[in-house]
């Protein structure tokens, strides 16, 4: 029973922060930001998650308005499969794939942050 409360909060939680702040997407502006696994921590919420990954990702996309809600599965595939020496893309639903540069492209001093969002046609 505990465990279902716990469950029900979390997913109540997650999905109120994921809804209740503008559209991150729709700031063609980026930041630099560098990603540091390593000091990733549990209590950071969905939304901290995404500012400091920002910049360090693009999602791709083949249709010209495309949105893209920031899932749980999405932060941690950006977090966690990102490669040391070799920039990745990975396909990401029917109609877009994320391109993780690698970190140690990110870490450059010469670094330019991506986009969050790029059409790229079919």
């Amino acid at each position: 029973m505990t465990k279902l409360l716990l469950l029900t909060a979390l997913v109540v939680c997650c999905f109120s922060s994921a809804f209740a702040q503008e559209s991150k997407f729709a700031n063609t502006e980026t930041k630099p930001r560098l990603l540091e696994v390593e000091k990733k921590s549990s209590s950071m919420s969905m939304q901290e998650r995404f500012a400091q990954l920002e910049g360090t990702f693009q999602i791709q996309t083949s249709k010209e308005e495309y949105s893209l809600l920031i899932t749980e599965d999405l932060l941690l595939t950006i977090e966690y499969g990102r490669k040391q020496n070799e920039a990745i893309s990975i396909k990401w639903g029917d109609f877009s794939m994320i391109y993780l540069p690698s970190l140690s492209q990110i870490n450059q001093s010469d670094y330019i942050p991506l986009q969050t969002v790029k059409y790229v046609g079919n």
